[in-house]
């Protein structure tokens, strides 16, 4: 199995286990409790009212900040750009205090390999703020990598020897907020008020707002109070531009036909994950499909679809909402 693939299937089932929602057949795949006795304490973390199984935006903005801090030769974290509220001095009668949107870069800072010289992966979570799940998820994968690698992973050690995997855990902290401390909204957007004069349905949808195929309605909409609001205009919002920003620089444009962006949403009881390129050369469709076939042969109590999405669908015996 190569590397890239290691990495794909290590995110597919890395956090249903926090809820037990993993059918017997699984079981074998998570870690055993001695493994997790040696791993990064999560639980000394600030977490969701009511849902003690995820970090709240503080518990994950102090996590990351602790990383970066004991273990600086693996991880790196820097400010990639500013919520809406924390750019333009609105805090929506107190919904949120605005927030700094930070990027983290995971790999072993003693490799002979130049960044130049290293694959390049990005993770992004937290884009529609109700789904909790995917910030958890890619926080403890990370975990997964760091753990790995300071036990000696053969396999943790080379991807991050050859690998740098960067991870936006919060792309939308102003609606995470929102959504952790106003839990009868169902939150899903930014908290840019954009034209919608309804105070419980404004704010754009970032994962509509990027500039591909910007203002196609088939998936979107160009009404402000919808919960699918595209914006005003491609990359119109703070968020979107941080995160387009920074993978601008993450890709270079000798890049683009060889590395990998994630983005992890989660709904009812389905984990989905797109996959996707930065090329328009690369056969995306063929990709998908691809990794769909590996998810579903490793994990055989899951059932893999393909469409224009990759989604795992959860063991059919499950029942408990995952968002």
């Amino acid at each position: 199995m190569s590397r890239r693939d290691w990495l794909w299937l290590a995110l597919v089932p890395a956090i249903i286990y926090c809820k037990g929602l993993v059918h017997a057949s699984d079981k074998r795949r998570l870690p055993t409790t001695a493994q997790r006795q040696t791993q990064t304490v999560t639980t000394s973390y600030d977490t969701i009212n009511g849902r003690s199984c995820y970090r709240s935006i503080a518990g994950m903005n102090q996590f990351m900040k602790d990383l970066a801090a004991n273990y600086p030769d693996l991880v790196t974290m820097e400010t990639i750009g500013e919520s809406y509220i924390k750019k333009n001095g609105n805090n929506n009668d107190g919904r949120s205090p605005g927030y700094d949107i930070y990027a983290l870069n995971i790999t072993a800072a003693n490799s002979t390999r130049q960044s130049s010289e290293k694959g390049k992966l990005l993770i992004t979570s937290g884009i529609h703020a109700r789904e909790y799940i995917p910030t958890e998820l890619l926080a403890r994968f990370i975990e997964m990598l760091i753990d790995g690698y300071n036990n000696n992973d053969a396999q943790i050690t080379s991807i991050l020897q050859h690998t740098e995997i960067h991870a936006v855990i919060h792309v939308n902290p102003d609606g995470r907020y929102m959504a952790e401390n106003f839990s009868n909204t169902y939150w899903r957007k930014n908290m840019n008020p954009s034209g919608c004069k309804n105070e419980d349905f404004y704010g754009v949808d970032i994962n509509r707002n990027f500039d591909f195929l910007w203002g196609d309605e088939s998936g979107a909409s160009s009404n402000p109070c919808a919960d699918e609001y595209h914006g005003t205009g491609p990359n119109s919002e703070e968020e979107t531009q941080a995160l387009v920003n920074y993978a601008m620089r993450v890709f270079p444009e000798s890049q683009r036909r060889v590395d990998t962006a994630v983005n992890d949403d989660t709904y009812g009881v389905i984990v989905t994950q797109r996959v996707s390129v930065l090329s328009k050369r690369s056969d995306r469709g063929h990709n998908s499909h691809k990794l769909c076939h590996k998810s579903r042969y490793e994990y055989p109590s899951y059932t893999a679809l393909t469409s224009r999405e990759c989604v795992i669908l959860c063991h059919p015996t499950f029942q408990e909402t995952l968002t």
